[in-house]
Order: C-alpha cells, then structure tokens, then sequence
C-alpha cells in the first residue's frame, strides 16, 4: 500500500514508540544496512536515538540509523531521480561570492552608494553573505518570483538584474528549477529505495520538499509523524484580529477562536495542518488517551489538546505548583543563572531526576554558547560535585562549540572591534593558546593586574579612538599603557618611588613594580 500516512499524536513520547514499533515490523533486505530517518532537526534526532535505546530489550544501544534534514532527504531524492542533479554554485556557500562578483555592475544608486566609501569592501562582503541568504529562501518559498525574473519581468528590479546575471554564469538548474523535474521523476522511477520512509518531529515542510513527498509516495509509502498539540480539527481557529477582519463576511461565522494559545502560538503546527488537509490525507485524531499530566503544566497541555481554554481558567485558580513557571532576567547571563538554580533545585527535589532527563531548549541557543561554561563550567565534563551540571550543547555550528575555534572567530572580529582590555584578555582563557605562550594561571592574574594597574582600557591609539568616534587622545590606550610599561622598565623602580618622586621618562609617568 503506497501513499502518504499521517500519525498526529499530541505526546512526542508516542510517536517515537508507534515509530519504533513500525521499523520492528518492516522487513529488511540488509541487516547491516543503515535505515534512514528524516528528522525536523539534528537535536530531535539525538532525542529519537536515546528514545530507541531505553526500549525494553534494547540493553540501552540505538545503532546503525542515518539521521537526516528533510532539505538533505530532498538533495539525495534530486540526485537519485535526475539525471542532471542542481549546480553546487546554487548553494549559499558559494552563491555568495558569485554576487561579491557581480555587486560592482549593479546600476542602482541604493546599492552603488551603500558600497561607497571607506567601508565599501567590507560592505561589499556583508551584502553578498545576506544576498545569498535571501536568495536561497526566494528559492524555496517565492519559485514564482525566480520565474518571473528569469522570464524578464522586473526590469527596474536590481534584485531580479543580479538574478538573472548569476543565472548567465552558473550553469546547472537550481532549487526552483528542477522542482517539476523532480516530481516527474520521484513519480516515474522512485528513488531507488523499497522501505516505507519515515519523517519525523516535522510541523512544516517547504512546499517543494511535500510535493516530492507526495510523488513518492505512488512509488513506495511515506509515513509523516506529526507533534500537533490538539487532537481535534482546528483548521479553522482564527485569532480575534482575524475574526474582526472576516466579521462582514457572513457566509464565513463559522470561524472561530478556540484556544487562544493554540492560534497565537501555534500558526506554524496549523498552517501544516491545513496544507495536509487540503492534500486530501486521512489526518486521525489523537490516539493518546485521556492521560492529564499533574498541577498546573499538566492541566495547559491537556487544555491545547483538547482545545478546551475553559478547563484550564476553572482549574488554574486551584492549583499552586511550580510545574510552569515564567523568569523575567535581564540579560542572557542573568538567565543562565537562573537556570542552574532551578536546575540544582530539581536535582535536590527528585533524586530519581538524571541529568540525561533535562533538556534546555531556546530559539536561538547558539547566542548562549559563549556564556555557558562561565556558568555551568567547561562542556561534557563530569566533576564529583553537586553543584556542578555536566551539559553537551546540540543544533550549533561547530565554531560556536569549540573554544579554539571561537577564539579564532572572535580574532577575525578583533579588527573591527574597540580593543577593549576584556576583549583581548579573553584569547588568554583559551587553554591552547595559553599552552602556546607558556602561560600559568598566575601569569595571566598579573598580566590583567598590571595592564589595570596602567589603566589600560580600549583602543590602540588616538588615532584608532577618533577612528571609533572617541576623543583623540592616547589616555587610556594600548599605546599609552605600554609607554608607561616600558617607561617602568627604565626608570627601574620596585616601589612606588618612582610614582611619589613623579620622575617623568620623556614626559611620561613609569608604572611602578615592572
């Protein structure tokens, strides 16, 4: 039976047991043979294999999976189903230097004026890196716009001249492109595979990537497993400024609020859940049970899934736990802060709690990394003590997670930076360039202890402060802490004699104790 099936499940818990239970029963023609799974994000995936591991049976091992994003799924199918596969220029790590290329002959007074100037090379870069970006998402999500600009509409368009000017000089189809050609050949021919294919933790999918879903699936099944937090049909839930949009339309009353956080929070789980609907795909309801979480975190979830608001108003007045709580924080750091007290909290409170059991999750968790091992200590390390949270970072680009590389990261920046005293004292905290000059703890308590002493604070020199918008004076510089550095060294002075005597060194006043 060929097709595409749907398992909405409100508790991701089920999904990945239904799963696991799934791939038991599908014969295999290799046993050695990795099975694919396409997953909404590497994190969740992480998740799915500790989900396998601790199934009875299991002996704690989930092996031998090959865990991809649905964008990677789409590039294996295109190489697969085509004969002529997309050009790798078309992606944003290449795409971008074919616009740095072509910026210069853009006629446009906007873009020849923000290239002006000075800053015009490093502008130059930015644009193409943010170019490349944008394009890669017309790409996905506004095909019609690509069509249109390859067609010659837009002429005024210096977006659509730069397009059609890498269209000149990249040679193979891009995203857009081979979009029918791909459904006529994933309907045609397959992708060579004979297993069901099982995607996910997905609420969204790209409209490409569902269209080549559904042409596969008249070759071999495809099993969507959908997190939707509410059981029944709400497709038709509509926030109150969408209902005041639509109220002199009678012949469209039906709509309705429903759940106020279901429609404010959850726009991207419906508009998934209209676009497999109009589809025509059985989409069941929740097959769960009535089994309610305890106090008030509990009481919300089962609310959503029941998209019943009324529960959660009568029975939120009773209950006082602390299974949902808001902190207010003022900056990131405050909240890793606060994090960890309540983390060690939980720990004290249930000592069945592992620190396996947790997991942090944020929009963007990479802004955090550089401030995690001030707080929670250096990564996946355990320590014997109980203050102390062993944490492994998921879903970040490599250089945000390695200290080496974040140091390189940051000198690049350096450049363009004020020099301030932390910024530079901070490559010091880097073991392996600390290694690399020979330096101990001790050495960099004197080194921060004796530039403080000099008053060093930002900038190299006046020219760089008044360069950075500053006054154009060399007090509190690198340079002039450095003259009153090597201005102790002559002068000789242990103590503070030099300082008391104000013997000056060509005007300038020794720092004492060098």
């Amino acid at each position: 039976m060929n097709g595409i099936i749907v398992h909405r499940d409100s508790h991701l818990e089920n999904l990945a047991g239904q799963l696991a239970n799934a791939l038991d029963a599908e014969p295999v023609d290799n046993v050695l043979a990795p099975r694919t799974l396409v997953v909404a994000h590497p994190g969740l995936g992480r998740w799915l294999l500790r989900e396998f591991a601790h199934r009875d049976g299991m002996r704690g091992i989930a092996a031998n999976f090959d865990l991809i994003e649905p964008w990677q799924w789409l590039e294996r199918a295109a190489e697969r189903a085509l004969i002529e596969a997309a050009g790798a220029d078309w992606k944003h790590e290449r795409l971008r230097w074919h616009i740095h290329a072509l910026l210069p002959e853009i006629r446009d007074a906007q873009v020849a004026g923000y290239l002006a100037g000075e800053q015009g090379a490093l502008r130059r870069m930015q644009l193409a890196e943010r170019l490349a970006g944008v394009y890669t998402q017309y790409l996905i999500f506004r095909p019609g716009w690509i069509a249109d600009w390859e067609a010659g509409k837009d002429r005024g368009d210096w977006q659509a001249d730069l397009w059609r000017r890498l269209r000149k000089g990249i040679s193979g189809p891009h995203r857009a492109q081979r979009r029918d050609a791909l459904v006529a050949g994933l309907s045609a021919r397959g992708d060579g595979e004979r297993l069901p294919l099982h995607v996910f933790g997905v609420s969204h999918l790209s409209a490409d990537i569902l269209d080549a879903l559904q042409a596969l699936s008249s070759r071999r099944e495809v099993h969507l497993w959908f997190p939707d937090p509410c059981r029944h049909y709400w497709a038709d839930l509509k926030t109150p400024r969408e209902l005041l949009k639509r109220q002199p339309d009678g012949e469209e009353l039906y709509f309705e609020i429903g759940h106020p956080l279901l429609v404010s929070l959850g726009r991207m789980a419906q508009d998934f859940f209209i676009r497999l609907d109009a589809l025509g795909l059985e989409l069941g309801g929740d097959e769960g049970g009535d089994v309610q979480g305890e106090g008030l975190l509990g009481v919300l979830q089962a609310s959503l899934r029941d998209c019943a608001p009324e529960r959660l108003v009568a029975e939120a007045a009773r209950l006082d736990d602390t299974s949902l709580r808001v902190h207010s924080c003022t900056t990131r750091l405050r909240e890793l802060e606060v994090l960890k007290d309540a983390l060690l909290d939980a720990l004290v409170a249930d000592p069945e709690l592992q620190h396996n059991d947790i997991v942090v999750m944020a929009p963007d968790i990479g802004a955090y990394a550089p401030l995690l091992p001030a707080v929670f200590g250096e990564t996946a390390r355990y320590v014997d003590d109980p203050s102390c949270i062993p944490w492994h970072l998921a879903d970040v680009r490599l250089v945000q997670t390695h200290p080496l590389l974040r140091a390189f990261a940051r000198l690049l920046d350096l450049a363009e930076s004020r020099f301030a005293l932390s910024e530079v004292l901070d490559f010091l905290d880097v073991p392996a360039i600390a290694r690399r000059f020979g330096l101990e703890p001790a050495d960099r308590e004197a080194l921060e202890s004796t530039l403080r002493r000099a008053h060093v604070a930002w900038g190299l020199d006046a020219a760089m402060k008044e360069q950075a918008g500053g006054a154009a004076v060399d007090r509190n510089s690198w340079a002039f802490g450095f003259d009153r550095l090597f201005a102790g060294m002559i002068a000789g002075a242990d103590g503070d004699n030099a300082s008391r005597d104000g013997l000056l060194v060509d005007g300038i006043l020794p720092l004492a104790g060098v």
